[in-house]
């Protein structure tokens, strides 16, 4: 499937087991040895040389005075890169479970910061983040990424763990940036306004979902994807399960950038090339009755001139028409079964500290 899309950025790369994230509750896995005691072939000591490289602590380059580089990375990003190049930097970066990059610049994993893994490897969640702290030119760190807005997501939650943790996830990597919704029928929400559970989205399959889309995208900004789902789980039956970015290129064109368990690395895809946009939607099809949309944070990019067409301003939309989306306790309670005062953890538990450890433990 992946030798029939068109117009997509990717590189070869290993094949690394995948899995979806979580955030840290305090365990802490150990980096294992690698090799036999006494072996002496040659064939053994690049790569043992080239592991310990990788993992010995260094000075790393940085961008824009700020922000450093990490390993991996297709190709340099010099202070002026553009967003495409920024993108197009950070495909090919082969998938791994729970992988990130803190704001160190080490590849570890979003649930056990000590581990240093002894190659690149991001999941969706990880390669989002790296990819917005250079677009946003801010050091976002894990701590902040991974924040539970709504305190609702820990192991005990009755929505089940991290239910919403695309939701948190774009929210909080564009904090303090111009931002809003959008949504169906050319609305738009401010983003304070809405909750895990409203406004959902475009529903993915939908025709008139990607006309739309493209229609509305803009070059001065991003939309930080999360795409959720119905499930049959606990709770409202309802998860925010992967994240993406779209753009648009110097050319008009409509892109999605994202890593999958399924394709093994990062990749872009110009979903406005023929083929492509039936390609991707096959591998996130409907499951039963069950519906999937792509809920749009539309995040203006630093240092670009708003467009005058369409200034950022809020208009009545979808969302409001629906019910309450307001952020208040009233207004989240109407949307949503009631949480435990624990805000999802289990009974004696606490949220882990910096260092990912919980206190006590």
């Amino acid at each position: 499937m992946e030798g029939k899309l068109h117009g997509n950025h990717e590189a070869s790369s290993p094949r690394i087991p995948g899995g979806a994230g979580r955030r840290p509750q305090g365990a802490v896995s150990r980096s294992e040895g690698y090799g036999r005691k006494g072996e002496k072939s040659r064939r053994f000591r690049l790569p043992l040389l080239a592991a310990l490289a990788f993992l010995l602590p260094v000075c790393p380059a940085v961008f824009a005075g700020e922000i450093p580089l990490p390993t991996g990375l297709r190709a340099p990003l010099p202070p002026d890169a553009s967003p495409g190049d920024i993108l197009r930097a950070f495909t090919g970066i082969p998938y791994r479970k729970d992988g990130v990059i803190d704001e160190e610049g080490r590849y570890t994993l979003f649930a056990a910061r000590a581990t240093r893994p002894p190659s690149p490897g991001l999941n969706c969640s990880g390669h989002v983040l790296a990819a917005a702290r250079f677009l946003f030119r801010r050091n976002i760190s894990l701590d902040e990424a991974g924040r539970d807005r709504l305190g609702d997501s820990g192991p005990c939650s009755p929505y089940g763990q991290d239910w919403d943790l695309g939701w948190d996830l774009i929210l909080n990597i564009s904090e303090g940036l111009p931002r809003r919704f959008l949504l169906p029928g050319n609305a738009v929400l401010e983003a304070d306004r809405a909750t895990p559970f409203s406004p959902r989205g475009f529903d993915l399959h939908d025709p008139g979902t990607w006309p739309e889309i493209r229609s509305r995208l803009r070059r001065d900004s991003v939309c930080l994807a999360s795409f959720n789902k119905d499930t049959a789980g606990q709770g409202r039956g309802l998860r925010h399960y992967h994240v993406a970015i779209l753009s648009l290129d110097e050319a008009g064109d409509l892109w999605l950038h994202q890593t999958t368990g399924a394709a093994r690395r990062s990749y872009g895809l110009n979903l406005s090339r023929p083929g492509n946009l039936e390609a991707f939607l096959s591998r996130f099809a409907n499951t039963g009755k069950a519906r999937k949309h792509i809920l749009l944070l539309e995040t203006r990019l630093p240092g670009s001139e708003p467009a005058l067409e369409e200034p950022f301003q809020v208009r009545r939309g979808e969302a409001q028409r629906r019910g309450p989306a307001v952020r208040t306790k009233k207004a989240i309670r109407g949307l949503q079964p009631p949480l435990q005062k624990s805000g999802g953890l289990c009974p004696g538990e606490s949220l882990p500290g910096p260092d990912g450890r919980v206190a006590g433990h």
